[in-house]
This record gives C-alpha cells, structure tokens and sequence, in this order.
C-alpha cells in the first residue's frame, strides 16, 4: 500500500497540537502584555511622585532665608496652604473626581487605577523645645498625600518631611 498522504487521524493530532501551541502563545503574549501595563502604571505614578515631591522640596530649600510659618489653613475642598513667614503660600490640593492633584501651578492627573487613599492629605508641623542654638533643627513639616492602586491596594504617595529651625521657638 502506497501512503502519499496525510491519514484523517494525523491531520486532526497535527490540528489539535497546532492549536495548542497557539493557545499557550497566546496566554503568554496576554500575560505579558498584563506584566508590561503594570509596570508602566508603576513607571507613571513614580514619575508623578518625583515631579510633587522635587517641587516641594525645591520650595522648601529654597526657602532658608524665609522659614516655614507653622500654620496651616484649609482651602476649599481637600486643600491646605503651606504659608512661609513673608506670608506667601503654596496650595498643595486633592480633586477625588476628577483624579488630579496640584501644588502651586504643578497638576497631575493620577494613572488609571490610581486613587487617593481615604485619609486625603496630611499635613503637620511638629516643634520641639531644645535651646535652639544654631545648627539645631527644632521643627519638623511633615506632608503625606496616599495613592493607592485600586487592584494591589498598594500604598503610593507624595510624602515630604522636612527638618528645620523655627528662630521664633
């Protein structure tokens, strides 16, 4: 017998392996294409972090000869202003619709799956009574603004503490 061809038994088996292949492929591609929105998630939210928290610590530098006044007053909505003594500010300010957070003329729109954690924006002066002799940071201000990736439920965030000396302690 002279067998030139492919047997209907062989063509299905030759099918069904093709097929198979094709579907781990596929889940592999999908599986990396989840991995790869991840980590681009990730890589936008860090940048997001940075772009907040080098601006505020800039404005915090740069402001040695015209030190923090430590008070702090709501604005309208989740929205603090963070006052120096020559009564200038900077609005540091939450919006949980539309997903955006400003500080002075800075906004950012958080990346999808991002959200603001429940407790908002946090923000503190700490003063201590040492002798305030110089070189000593006798003041604290802290700032903390959770982000939270609804999926991970991991905690992200603008967080700035920075030591200083309060001259009227």
């Amino acid at each position: 017998m002279n067998n030139k061809g492919l047997s209907m038994i062989e063509l299905v088996v030759s099918f069904m392996l093709v097929a198979f292949i094709v579907m781990a492929l596929f889940r592999a591609v999908i599986k990396i294409n989840e991995v790869l929105a991840s980590k681009q998630q990730g890589y936008e939210i860090t940048m997001l972090m940075g772009t907040l928290n080098n601006a505020i610590q800039q404005d915090l530098l740069n402001q040695l000869d015209n030190p923090l006044k430590p008070v702090i007053k709501g604005c309208e909505g989740e929205c603090y202003r963070i006052t120096f003594d020559d009564e200038h500010y900077r609005q540091i300010k939450i919006d949980r619709d539309l997903r955006m957070i400003q500080y002075g003329e800075i906004i950012e729109k958080l990346p999808d799956n991002f959200v603001f954690g429940v407790e908002g924006i946090t923000l503190s002066f700490n003063q201590y009574d040492e002798d305030g002799g110089d070189g000593v940071y006798n003041s604290l201000f802290q700032l903390k603004v959770p982000i939270v990736h609804e999926q991970t439920k991991e905690v992200y965030g603008v967080d700035v503490v920075y030591a200083y000396q309060d001259k009227n302690l």
